[in-house]
């Protein structure tokens, strides 16, 4: 799925929610109290996901890019994958949702899934382990904190006319579980550190409308890690710099055929029947397994 389709696929699922045409009609602006808890809760799970009980999908694409101090940030690769999360009601009056992502890296020129991959800083040929993450998910309520990796309606609200968008941010220290000692090429160093922002856009009279359950809307996710371990670029300063435009909300019939064929071919029945992994992992986690010659979990 290249980047022009997804952004078309997005414009058109959000009614043009990131601009108007300027022929469009005057229309009355839509007023939303966001200093009301309760409106801000359910216009948060209205643009992160659904106020009904449902599995919400989001394809998405975007780029990872080299950042270390006095060299020049060049894109190391592309990525592209497909993100579900399924919202449940909470006996509180609030929402509870649970997330799984499947994501592949590609080439950044061509787009092409990659297999192998050539590292500019060391020029090592390395094979590339593509990612699952999940489940991970929340507790939203009202002047509750959701825990949830992705952040809560705690963030910043901008409006603009038809235009609404929400923001959160969150840093991170962790301890790396590939230890330099055992990884010396794969590890980082001892922690992973992170820094993510992620935005969800769209229209203020969809998010306003009582009648929607789902608003969708466009995510845009900013994320600085540690060195991904596939990539073998071991304690040397310097980050992976990902950037993602998803489409959220984009029903089943809808999504690019090639990509529900290569997740499927990962989780039979992820899109198709609804089928999930139970036991939590990560990117670093499949690698660690699979370099250590052990199954994926399920």
């Amino acid at each position: 799925m290249i980047r022009r389709q997804l952004l078309l696929a997005g414009a058109g699922l959000t009614g043009a929610a990131l601009a108007a045409p300027r022929h469009a009609a005057a229309r009355a602006v839509t007023k939303l109290d966001l200093k009301d808890p309760r409106t801000a809760l359910e216009s948060y799970v209205k643009l992160r996901g659904s106020l009904a009980e449902e599995t919400v999908f989001q394809p998405y694409e975007g780029d990872i890019f080299l950042v270390a101090n006095g060299q020049l940030g060049i894109p190391l690769c592309g990525f592209h994958g497909l993100q579900k999360s399924i919202w449940r009601h909470a006996k509180d009056g609030g929402y509870v949702n649970t997330d799984f992502d499947i994501g592949f890296y590609l080439d950044y020129q061509s787009r092409e899934v990659l297999k192998t991959w050539k590292n500019p800083l060391t020029a090592a040929e390395v094979e590339v382990f593509h990612y699952r993450s999940g489940p991970s998910g929340g507790r939203f309520s009202v002047g509750g904190r959701a825990g949830d990796v992705y952040g809560d309606v705690a963030g910043r609200w901008s409006v603009c006319g038809e235009q609404i968008w929400h923001t959160s941010a969150h840093w991170s220290e962790r301890p790396n579980p590939l230890r330099p000692e055992d990884w010396p090429k794969a590890s980082a160093g001892e922690t992973i550190l992170g820094s993510m922002s992620l935005t969800f856009a769209g229209r203020t009279s969809e998010v306003a409308d009582p009648a929607v359950q789902q608003a969708p809307s466009l995510q845009v996710w900013t994320n600085t890690s540690s060195w991904m371990p596939w990539m073998e670029m071991g304690q040397r300063p310097g980050f992976n710099l990902w950037r993602w435009v998803g489409a959220k909300g984009t029903p089943t019939h809808l999504l690019d055929s090639a990509l529900v064929t290569a997740v499927e071919r990962v989780c039979p029945g992820y899109v198709l029947n609804d089928s999930v992994w139970r036991v939590p992992t990560s990117g670093r986690q499949d690698y660690m397994r699979q370099k250590t010659g052990l199954e994926l979990t399920r």
